[in-house]
C-alpha cells in the first residue's frame, strides 16, 4: 500500500521530467570530415579540454542558453547541471585556466554560426536539424 501511495505521488514528477528533456543533436559543419565522436571527447570539448580536431584546427564550441537543450546535454555528457556546468566557467575563468564557449540563445542561432564555420561545433534540438549543417553522431 505504501509503496503504490509513493508512486502515485512519485509519477507525475517522473513524468513531467521526461517530457520537459529535449532530446538534441550534435552537429558540425557539412564540410567538416569528422562523421563521429566519442561521449568522452564530446565531453572533453564542452569543457574546454580538447580544444583542437585530428587535422590541428582549433575547435569552436558554441552551446545554448537556459534549459530544454541545454539542460539535456549537459545532464547526458557531462554529468553535470546546468548550475555546475555554469560554475565550472566560472571557475575556470576566475583562474585563468580556460575561456568558456560562446552562449547562443536557440537552435537558428548555433545553426548559423556552426553552418559559417569550418571548425564549429555544437548542439541542437533534434526537431530543427536540416540540411544547413552535419550531424555527429556520438557513441
Amino acid at each position: 500500500m505504501k509503496r503504490a501511495a509513493i508512486w502515485s505521488l512519485a509519477l507525475p514528477f517522473i513524468l513531467a521530467a521526461a517530457a520537459y528533456a529535449d532530446d538534441f543533436v550534435v552537429i558540425v559543419n557539412k564540410v567538416n570530415p569528422v562523421g563521429v565522436i566519442s561521449k568522452q571527447d564530446l565531453k572533453q570539448v564542452a569543457l574546454g579540454k580538447k580544444s583542437e580536431w585530428k587535422d590541428g584546427t582549433k575547435i569552436y564550441f558554441v552551446m545554448q542558453e537556459g534549459r530544454g537543450v541545454h539542460e539535456t546535454f549537459v545532464q547526458e555528457i557531462l554529468h553535470k547541471n546546468s548550475a555546475q556546468y555554469a560554475n565550472y566557467w566560472k571557475m575556470a575563468v576566475f583562474t585563468g585556466t580556460g575561456t568558456p564557449p560562446k552562449v547562443l540563445k536557440s537552435d537558428e542561432e548555433v545553426k548559423s554560426i556552426v553552418a559559417g564555420r569550418k571548425d564549429a561545433i555544437g548542439y541542437i534540438s533534434s526537431s530543427s536539424l536540416d540540411s544547413s549543417v552535419k550531424r555527429l553522431n556520438v557513441q
